[in-house]
């Protein structure tokens, strides 16, 4: 039999060999999920299992420091959401307000949790992980917990580190999404220039021939007649080709792709330009 000293030791090597497999599911999850809020969901409940809690949510933040809630996981009925909790800012926005939530994980008593009427599942605790990329708050990820104490130093510094592959995931996928709109408006821009120059060709010849038929009314007629004809061919033929042209600028170049080939497409294109894989 194992004495307690070996039987605590074993079960520390556990629980740091579920730690390591739990977070390499994590970060396999933030480098390969294509949709952002699907992605930060998943991640999510997998901190959630990681440190054996039950309840969590996310918050993502605009340049206006204005939060709106990106995920959750197993709400209690007094945070149903979209509810009469999630009204007010809480404790964890104004920490982030004033500054004090970018020095690092923070376990705070949430006050959300406080003021809100029904179940609360005996939640009243968070450690809130701010989500920073460089100089930015990109958002806030809290787990929720009943009791002050229950997050150790490692669990602290594993939240902090899991933020920080968060916040990377959110700066890659608005990189991605800003070089998807501009690909989009050179391409609109390049379609633009091609009707331009085209039509501009077209009402050229058509000019050219209206004004030889106009010379050739009275003396031949005939041939004024076949000058107009060609003309109004002309006409049509512009008709067409604008027609398709307007086609392309609505529907842009990745929407005549299949899903899967459009991410790729994107991914590559990402890649491409900012040099991350």
């Amino acid at each position: 039999m194992k004495d307690p000293e070996q039987q605590r030791q074993h079960r520390q090597r556990d629980r740091e060999v579920r730690y390591f497999a739990t977070l390499k599911v994590i970060a396999e999850t933030l480098n390969n999920g294509v949709n952002l809020r699907q992605t930060l969901a998943g991640t999510l409940s997998l901190v959630i299992e990681l440190l054996d809690l039950h309840t969590g949510w996310l918050f993502l933040s605009d340049d206006q420091v204005i939060f709106s809630l990106a995920a959750s996981h197993d709400l209690p009925p007094a945070l149903e959401y979209p509810g009469p909790a999630w009204r007010e800012p809480c404790e964890c926005q104004k920490l982030a307000h004033s500054g004090v939530l970018r020095s690092g994980t923070q376990v705070v008593e949430c006050s959300r949790l406080g003021g809100a009427a029904g179940d609360r599942q005996g939640l009243a605790y968070h450690a809130s992980v701010p989500l920073i990329k460089g100089d930015r708050l990109l958002g806030i990820m809290n787990v929720a917990t009943s009791q002050w104490d229950v997050f150790t130093p490692q669990d602290i510094g594993i939240l902090t580190a899991i933020g920080h592959q968060i916040a990377t995931t959110i700066e890659r996928t608005e990189l991605a999404e800003q070089a998807t709109r501009v690909a989009l408006v050179e391409e609109r821009n390049r379609l633009a220039r091609e009707v331009h120059d085209t039509l501009a060709q077209a009402l050229t010849g058509i000019s050219l021939q209206l004004e030889t038929a106009d010379a050739l009314l009275d003396s031949a007629p005939d041939r004024a007649r076949a000058r107009i004809q060609q003309a109004l061919e002309c006409v049509r033929d512009s008709l067409d080709e604008a027609r398709r042209s307007v086609l392309d600028l609505r529907a842009g170049p990745l929407e005549r792709q299949a899903l899967p080939e459009a991410q790729r497409e994107l991914a590559r294109r990402f890649t491409d330009e900012t040099h991350i894989p």
